[in-house]
C-alpha cells in the first residue's frame, strides 16, 4: 500500500522483486487507495485511516481471500496497521 500521493506503480519493482525471491509462491497486489491514483474517477471526500483500511477489506472480500499479508509505506502502513487492529483475524 503505497504513501500519501503515491499510486500502486510506485510498488511495480517492489512487487517483482518480491515475486522472484519468496521461496512460497505468492499473488501479489498493489492497489491504488482512495482519491490516488488511477481511483480518481470515483472521488470520496473521506479519506480516514479506518475508511481506506474498509476499502482494501472490500478489495480482499471481492477476491475471496480469508487472510493477507499486507506491506505499506508510510500512509499505506499505517491503513495496513488499521486494517490489521480492526480485524487480526484477516
Amino acid at each position: 500500500l503505497h504513501g500519501l500521493l503515491g499510486q500502486k506503480r510506485n510498488f511495480a519493482s517492489l512487487g517483482n522483486a518480491l515475486s522472484s525471491q519468496i521461496q512460497k509462491k505468492r499473488r501479489i497486489f498493489a492497489l491504488d487507495l482512495r482519491n490516488h491514483g488511477d481511483n480518481n474517477h470515483d472521488w470520496r471526500d473521506e479519506m480516514s485511516y479506518s475508511h481506506m483500511a474498509h476499502d482494501v477489506l472490500a478489495f480482499l472480500n471481492k477476491q475471496g481471500f480469508d487472510r493477507a499479508i499486507l506491506i505499506g509505506h508510510s500512509m499505506g502502513g499505517k491503513v495496513a496497521k488499521s486494517l490489521a487492529l480492526a480485524h487480526p483475524h484477516r
